[in-house]
């Protein structure tokens, strides 16, 4: 089969990921990140099912934002694209009981922590959107610090492969104004 490129390493045409088809909605707030200069932004990711059929998902986890496990969390920023960075050591933590979840239809789930870009674009104003993709056939890369909790990691498996995208949000440095 042939491969097609999609942010999250090689997958084979059975494999690609249809972006509308699950019926997500990704909202992150706030809607403008003030920082100062080196600061780590915060945001809120909610998820909310917009479809008429129940969907099994995973939260984001260490390793998430490098790719290294599903769901895939990146951020693509107007200027700049995609920045990369990397985070921590190269160690990640197994997956634990609860981190895949049942979202029914009009459910709204937070997606708790490392969801914040790792890296930001060099310009004072940019804007932001942040693309959740599960794709339960990711294996885990990087040294577990501890093993996987074999019946959520069944799950996982068994999960809703989807990908979406948040809304646009504002980052702007310290000592710039909003427009």
């Amino acid at each position: 089969m042939r491969s097609k490129s999609h942010g999250i390493g090689a997958m084979t045409d059975r494999q690609s990921i249809d972006v509308t088809a699950c019926g997500l909605s990704l909202r992150i707030e706030p809607a403008t990140v003030v920082l100062r200069p080196n600061q780590t932004p915060t945001v809120t990711a909610r998820l909310t099912n917009n479809s008429a059929r129940s969907l099994t998902l995973v939260l984001p986890g260490d390793g998430s934002r490098m790719g290294r496990r599903t769901p895939v969390i990146e951020w693509v920023f107007m200027p700049g694209g995609r920045v990369v960075a990397f985070e921590g050591c190269g160690n990640i933590n197994g997956l634990r009981l609860g981190e895949v979840f049942t979202l029914q239809p009009a459910e709204t789930r937070d997606l708790g922590t490392w969801v914040a870009p790792l890296a930001l674009p060099a310009q004072s104003r940019f804007h932001g959107v942040m693309v959740y993709t599960n794709e339960p056939d990711l294996p885990f890369r990087g040294v577990l610090l501890r093993p996987h909790d074999e019946d959520e990691l069944a799950r996982l498996h068994r999960s809703d492969r989807c990908r979406v995208e948040s809304n646009k949000i504002e980052f702007i440095t310290e000592g710039e104004r909003a427009s």
